[in-house]
């Protein structure tokens, strides 16, 4: 069962079918296709092997973390993709690009299967495009949310011009939204739907795009459906959870999160945001320089001019190709995944450097800290 969400029916319909596609795409690869070899016999991998290290060697030996650390000595089963910086072909590990995934027998686990970074359209590029916005949009709320980053609030006149936003508040939420946009210069925005009288008491949505209006519109848009949905959970009331029960899981419950934020009283995780002093912005602050609304290849300017690189893979099937649909994922390894419970990606040297770099966190701030402090990942 997929779904899709929109303050417009027909994008939501669209979505939903999307959706669909998406997941069917992910899990539809034959191994015989794979290159099985230990790391250091591929000569074309997109990724050294400290890339493919995303936890601290204090996390891998904790008892209760849920993977081992990687041994490359094993084989691997790589995948053929596309490297958008170098425009040439790249390998990465198939356990990286599909969903599900059976490993082969004693394949090192990287860490856990996610969807992130996939996208159907109607082109090839534009897919591409889409897929690569989610990974920026997932680096910089992880960066954010990990760091406890202080990160300006965008203008309340910003979010009131939102069409959705009048029906939204019509029925007691209030939207708040702020600016997630880090060195990639790409604009990324968290919306937070909050409603202080029912359940839930609290919703975010994310979004990165070229244009800041249309990631506000969007993170504002997924703020409200989650609200939906969650609601929708929550008609028999909510369930106690406690942050310990989310952690201790390899595989995440992504509703058991949205309850766990829809009960008041787990709120005060979002405090870092929601209570400090109003510092806004307009939305004329998050453009990018030479903006090119919805162009490939302004994205692979902003994302190599910062550094970055990420592996294309054309994941679309015959019978969605006949429709005119296109199915593309998106990996990098220079960008950070998105926490999955106790899968928190602490070993990133960006976590840490680009927060401080941009005046967001102490300087003394260190990873011993962050594992001292942890918020089950909404």
């Amino acid at each position: 069962m997929f779904g899709g969400g929109s303050a417009n029916w027909q994008w939501a319909y669209a979505s939903a079918i999307g959706e669909a596609v998406e997941r069917t795409s992910l899990s539809n690869y034959n191994p015989n296709d794979f290159t099985v070899l230990p790391f250091e016999q591929m000569p074309l991998s997109f990724s050294s092997a400290k890339e493919l290290l995303f936890y601290l060697d204090s996390q891998y030996a904790d008892p209760t973390f849920p993977i081992a650390k990687p041994d490359f000595e094993k084989p691997i089963a790589w995948v053929k993709g596309w490297s958008l910086a170098d425009r040439a072909e790249a390998y990465l590990p198939a356990s990286l690009v599909y969903l599900p995934y059976r490993h082969l027998s004693q394949e090192p686990i990287f860490t856990d299967l996610i969807s992130t970074g996939t996208s159907c359209a109607r082109t090839k590029d534009k897919a591409a495009a889409l897929a690569i916005l989610e990974l920026v949009e997932r680096d910089a709320w992880t960066m954010v949310w990990e760091t406890r980053a202080k990160v300006a609030e965008i203008h309340p006149d910003e979010i009131k011009a939102v069409p959705a936003v009048v029906a939204a508040e019509q029925n007691g939420l209030q939207l708040r939204a702020f600016n997630l946009t880090n060195d990639t210069n790409i604009p990324a925005v968290i919306a937070i739907a909050i409603n202080e009288t029912s359940l839930p008491a609290l919703a975010i949505g994310t979004a990165a795009r070229l244009s800041p209006y249309e990631a506000l519109e969007r993170a504002i848009s997924e703020a409200i459906t989650s609200w939906r949905s969650t609601a929708y959970l929550c008609v028999n009331g909510i369930r106690k959870l406690d942050a310990e029960s989310l952690q201790n899981r390899r595989h995440t419950d992504f509703s058991l999160q949205s309850l766990f934020y829809a009960d008041p009283q787990n709120s005060h995780h979002f405090s870092f945001l929601l209570q400090q002093n109003s510092n806004y912005v307009g939305l004329e602050a998050l453009v990018p320089e030479q903006y090119n609304q919805g162009d490939l290849r302004q994205l692979r300017k902003l994302l190599t001019d910062s550094g970055h690189n990420v592996c294309l893979f054309n994941l679309t099937q015959c019978e969605a190709e006949e429709v005119g649909l296109y199915v593309v994922r998106a990996v990098s390894t220079s960008l950070i995944r998105q926490s999955l419970g106790l899968l928190r990606p602490l070993a990133h040297p960006r976590l840490l450097n680009i927060p401080k770099k941009l005046g967001r966190i102490a300087e003394d701030l260190n990873v011993k800290d962050l594992l001292q402090s942890s918020h089950p990942f909404p």
